[in-house]
């Protein structure tokens, strides 16, 4: 071998040395690249998860908002479908249209089944007392039931609809026109 040649075997070395480093370049870049990928899908997978249960909250709250304005509602209907029939009983005559009143009733049962499921305990209890003191007063209506004059004051089935509907408003957090919103800490 002549003095200014270089052996056969570094270019070939360094050729092999320049192979294997880019194809390990190559590896390190796609293990980097695919915890990148796994990394991303983890977070996009936590993030639909995220997604997911705020809208399944927002729809049970949304539903649970619906049942107990439909409570109130039918309480409000039932106790003003009332009002004719106790007072014409009270001055001694038939009422008509007991229909509605028996079709009311079912109506205020079917909702408080919904209580049931979506209220909270405190707030179901306290439906089914008023149910049971509006029951009084439509039991008398039908003629089912003599009643003390206490019991068939409208008043009072009218005290009984605004006290539910504040367990209401405290149950779904809302509050009213002239009442501060909830502190929270």
């Amino acid at each position: 071998m002549e003095s200014g040649q270089v052996s056969v075997w570094v270019p070939i070395v360094v050729a092999v040395l320049g192979i294997l480093g880019v194809v390990s370049g190559q590896l390190i870049n796609v293990w980097r690249e695919e915890r990148r990928w796994a990394r991303e899908a983890v977070r996009e997978d936590q993030r639909w998860a995220r997604e997911r249960q705020r809208d399944l909250d927002a729809h049970w709250r949304e539903k649970r908002f619906d049942v107990h304005i439909a409570v109130l509602a039918a309480f409000r209907d039932w106790e003003r479908a009332l009002e004719k029939p106790v007072a014409a009983r009270e001055a001694g005559h038939e009422p008509a249209g007991l229909d509605e009143l028996r079709a009311l009733d079912e109506q205020v049962q079917q909702v408080l089944s919904g209580l049931m499921i979506f209220g909270p305990a405190a707030l179901a209890a306290a439906a089914d007392e008023v149910y049971l003191e509006f029951r009084q007063s439509h039991d008398y209506a039908l003629g089912l039931r003599d009643l003390g004059a206490a019991v068939k004051n409208q008043r009072y089935l009218g005290v009984l609809l605004l006290g539910l509907r504040q367990q209401v408003r405290e149950a779904l957090q809302i509050t009213g026109p002239d009442e501060e919103a909830p502190v929270r800490a």
